[in-house]
């Protein structure tokens, strides 16, 4: 069984942990982008009033 060929490592929880990890990172990029495109879009919000 290749399982026991690696000792203290599962290869379904490394799978959950590399998922978990991409998620979080995808949901970080999202927040980074937000935070970028939010004082853009205020800006284009107060042009357009103007």
């Amino acid at each position: 069984d290749y399982r026991n060929m690696i000792p203290g490592i599962d290869p379904m929880k490394t799978k959950k942990a590399i998922e978990k990890e991409e998620e979080k990172a995808k949901k970080d990029m999202m927040k980074m982008s937000v935070d970028f495109k939010e004082p853009k879009e205020e800006e284009e919000e107060e042009n357009e009033t103007a």
